[in-house]
């Protein structure tokens, strides 16, 4: 149980930091609207970390007992656990473009 806590908890900060991070690097360009910046940045950013299942990689990749550097690699570069869709046969990267494409 202790191991699945350590796993979420993982999870959690590996999507949420640097989305923070991000939205925080411009945010000191612009330091009268600092936190407008940092947090808008960071909403903006989640849904895609989301759609890209990272925290989902963090998670296996901290069960399956993988080290930090290992763990960070595998849920940003790999395409394990990655949205397919049959709409296009591809990814649902093609699906979000080809609709907006089509509707917008």
């Amino acid at each position: 149980m202790i191991r699945k806590i350590n796993a979420i908890v993982i999870a959690a900060v590996g999507t949420v930091l640097p989305c923070l991070i991000a939205g925080a690097m411009v945010g000191l360009v612009f330091k009268s609207s600092f936190w407008i910046w940092t947090l808008g940045l960071t909403a903006i950013s989640i849904p895609w970390m989301l759609m890209n299942r990272v925290h989902t990689r963090f998670y296996r990749g901290a069960l399956n007992g993988k080290t930090l550097f290992e763990n960070l690699k595998y849920a940003y570069t790999s395409t394990d656990y990655y949205p397919m869709t049959s709409l296009f046969g591809g990814s649902w990267w093609n699906w979000y473009w080809g609709f907006f494409r089509r509707h917008f």
